[in-house]
């Protein structure tokens, strides 16, 4: 990904949630992000990446209409 503004990364980044594109939401994370929450304890791109690789997988699997990003 090229240099962006926090605020285009952060709009590619929902953007990308929105359509469920894991590989766009991945490419929004330095290659040394953290994320922690009650879920997951990640370290780096790769790790984070995964995480929203399972999820939107997860989600697709049981149809659009389950899925929506306000």
């Amino acid at each position: 990904m090229t240099a962006a503004t926090n605020a285009q990364t952060i709009e590619l980044f929902y953007s990308a949630f929105s359509n469920l594109d894991a590989a766009t939401m991945e490419a929004c994370y330095a290659p040394d992000a953290v994320f922690d929450d009650e879920a997951f304890s990640l370290r780096g791109r790769r790790e984070v990446g995964g995480m929203w690789r399972m999820l939107a997988t997860a989600t697709k699997a049981k149809g659009a209409d389950v899925w929506r990003l306000k």
